[in-house]
């Protein structure tokens, strides 16, 4: 479960609500420091990072280089990857999904959280290490290579400098030319902060952000004056926009509940518990749309009401009821027929007044 400090969760928010993220990096030339501010792309350096995915998959098919399909079917013709190969994978990513819903059940410890966490560490490390022999060969394919330059396109476009404001690199080419200039691990560490910064912010923070009430009197404000919580366009919001908006609107709808309905604030604050309290709120609201529904099409669903009660004889108005058909009287167009009126009924009701004449608890009047 998150637990962000003040600060870390002010400057998540500001993240988020800017689009932007300042990135600290040591220099690969000094004992320095390396200040670069990633914007969130916008759309023309989308744009445009498409194109040269389109230019690098054109010259890369022009010299023969292998797809991704070509590349896997040469692996397999040449044993270098195999179904056996397959199968771990597939084996140690249902190890992880199990170990890392243990992580985050609330019913465990703390300790065997933490294993959990570990162990799925461990597990993930190993499957990159046995992935790793089809990885070298995958990373010169077509896709891999076009895939290589749109991301390196597009973390030149949103590479800036936090003082100035301006790209940190004048052209793409210079960029280019900086990365040949630079070592291997240096250029992974910038790769890799640019791809997390891209991806955004995992749903738990997000949803750990828009119940806090730092975030949500935030909300509330631009809410109620009419403001801009974002300064961009709805057509421009980032995905961590997006995704913080609509949490949001989840939470607040929740906080607007009426008390009965309302979940505990310990059941809120955890996102399994909270997410099985709705879903069964919701089948339970669902059944009673179901009910009133079928009320309004057929009235009160009562026996009586729909008028097809079968009424025993000892029930006290047993023989004050009405019924459809009554033999030759009612089907001749009498519709008032009651019991009293059947004479076949005569000798049911001698037997009755035997019977009670019969009875010990008889009183002549």
């Amino acid at each position: 479960m998150i637990d962000w400090t003040f600060d870390q969760l002010q400057k998540a928010i500001s993240e988020i609500s800017y689009g932007e993220k300042l990135v600290i990096l040591e220099s690969p030339k000094d004992d320095s420091s390396v200040y670069i501010l990633f914007k969130y792309p916008d759309r023309q350096s989308i744009r445009h990072a498409d194109i040269q995915v389109d230019k690098v998959t054109r010259r890369a098919k022009r010299v023969g280089i292998l797809t991704e399909t070509e590349m896997e079917e040469l692996l397999r013709a040449r044993g270098i990857w195999t179904d056996t190969d397959d199968e771990i994978m597939v084996e140690m990513q249902e190890k992880i999904k199990k170990w890392k819903a243990k992580a985050i059940n609330s019913d465990l410890t703390k300790t065997s959280q933490g294993y959990a966490l570990e162990l799925v560490a461990k597990l993930e490390e190993d499957m990159l290490k046995h992935e790793a022999k089809k990885e070298r060969a995958m990373a010169n394919t077509v896709e891999r290579l076009a895939r290589q330059d749109k991301y390196d396109f597009l973390l030149w476009a949103s590479a800036y400098d936090p003082y100035t404001e301006n790209r940190v690199w004048d052209t793409y080419e210079n960029y280019l030319t900086y990365c040949k200039t630079i070592d291997d691990k240096f250029r992974s560490h910038l790769v890799g902060e640019f791809l997390q910064f891209l991806i955004g912010h995992s749903t738990e923070e997000v949803r750990y952000i828009a119940r806090n009430n730092i975030w949500r009197i935030d909300f509330l404000v631009a809410q109620a004056g009419g403001l801009m919580l974002f300064p961009t366009s709805p057509r421009d919001l980032t995905p961590d926009q997006k995704n913080l908006l609509w949490w949001t609107k989840y939470y607040q709808s929740i906080y607007d509940m009426l008390p009965d309905d309302q979940p505990e604030d310990h059941v809120i604050e955890d996102d399994v518990s909270l997410d099985a309290y709705m879903e069964e709120l919701h089948k339970e609201r669902s059944k009673e749309r179901v009910s009133r529904r079928a009320e309004n099409k057929y009235g009160p669903s009562t026996a009586m009401k729909m008028k097809t009660a079968l009424v025993m004889r000892s029930h006290p108005d047993y023989l004050r009821y009405e019924y459809d058909a009554l033999g030759a009287e009612a089907r001749s167009g009498k519709t008032d027929i009651t019991l009293m009126d059947d004479p076949r009924m005569e000798g049911q009701r001698q037997k009755k007044g035997k019977a009670i004449q019969a009875s010990r608890r008889y009183v002549p009047k």
